[in-house]
């Protein structure tokens, strides 16, 4: 059964109070004209059929899409669309500079997983405040051309350079449109096709026409940015010797410290202080904060890596060779 649709809040645009997941919209696009592009998470849904379009959006979402696409219409000049990747792609051809995707994969599948089940008398999970973004920030350019180990920046015009310092300045506060900046410019990073239907859907008819988005123009410079998380988080984790760390957060034992993000200015918190129990990947209680799947310890880990608690596993080891010339100016 398809989740309701309110009436239209604006023109060609209906507010859903469920996500359309991806069988939904296959059944609903049965018998019907025209093609549905609809995001992984289900929270968009656009329908085009003879130039037409009509807009499905998540009634939570409004506000959010209705702030960045105004902001983006005083940037660019025009109206954008109503999802968050269409605002992304705007403000990159608006920017007007682009790069072929990179010929060689910098970043590794997964972000950075660290894990050793156990107890802790005393700890605290410090987390990288918007890492992707603290990293982009501080890239000298978004053209950059990746030599072996060695980064070399590319200048852009002042009229451009002015434009992307727009971009970086109003995104700041833009937390989803500021993931799908970087989300959509960083597409093609993975040489090969990805085979977990993430991303832009196209069904028709109640078929799955394709899958996947188009390379980002701006894919090296993210790509970067990527890997410098994947670095700047597996530094810290191995010089702390920390016994879990995932993604943008690292768990420091009592007596330890985040001397490595603090070399690099980079800015973090304390999602959680007091005793833990560290299970597995997402399975974790630090004083009085716990993940969703912390107290089912039969549960399979996230993410599809087949992993069950009490499991230390270690994302594979990469030599850190970008994270330096991104957060301190070090030359290779």
């Amino acid at each position: 059964m398809m989740p309701s649709v309110v009436d239209e809040v604006e023109p060609g645009v209906f507010r859903l109070f469920a996500p359309w997941m991806l069988a939904d919209v296959q059944r609903y696009s049965e018998g019907r004209s025209g093609s549905f592009w609809c995001a992984s998470n289900g929270s968009v849904v656009h329908h085009i059929s003879n130039h037409n379009v009509q807009r499905y959006v998540l009634d939570a979402d409004l506000p959010g899409l209705r702030q960045a696409r105004r902001v983006v219409s005083e940037m660019i000049g025009s109206e954008p669309g109503w999802s968050y990747a269409q605002m992304s792609r705007l403000l990159t051809d608006w920017l007007s500079v682009s790069q072929s995707a990179l010929t060689i994969q910098i970043v590794p599948v997964w972000h950075y997983q660290r894990c050793l089940p156990c107890n802790l008398d005393c700890c605290s999970m410090e987390d990288l405040r918007s890492a992707y973004w603290q990293c982009l920030r501080r890239c000298p350019s978004p053209l950059v051309e990746v030599d072996g180990g060695r980064l070399l920046w590319r200048a852009i015009s002042a009229e451009k350079e002015v434009r992307w310092n727009q971009i970086l300045t109003v995104l700041e506060s833009l937390k989803s449109l500021r993931l799908a900046f970087i989300g959509v410019n960083a597409a093609g990073w993975r040489l090969a096709p990805p085979s977990n239907g993430k991303g832009t859907v196209r069904v028709a008819n109640g078929c799955i026409i394709s899958k996947g988005n188009p390379v980002g123009r701006l894919n090296p410079v993210t790509s970067v940015v990527v890997r410098c998380v994947y670095e700047v988080v597996q530094v810290q984790a191995e010089s702390a010797d920390t016994v879990y760390s995932n993604a943008d957060c690292c768990l420091i034992d009592n007596g330890a410290s985040c001397s490595i993000w603090d070399d690099c200015g980079l800015d973090y918190r304390s999602k959680a202080r007091g005793v833990g129990s560290i299970l597995a990947i997402g399975h974790w209680r630090v004083g009085e904060c716990a993940t969703e799947h912390y107290t089912n310890d039969q549960y399979d880990v996230p993410c599809g890596m087949r992993r069950r608690v009490h499991e230390p596993f270690q994302s594979v080891h990469v030599v850190p060779r970008f994270y330096q010339q991104v957060l301190l100016g070090v030359m290779r």
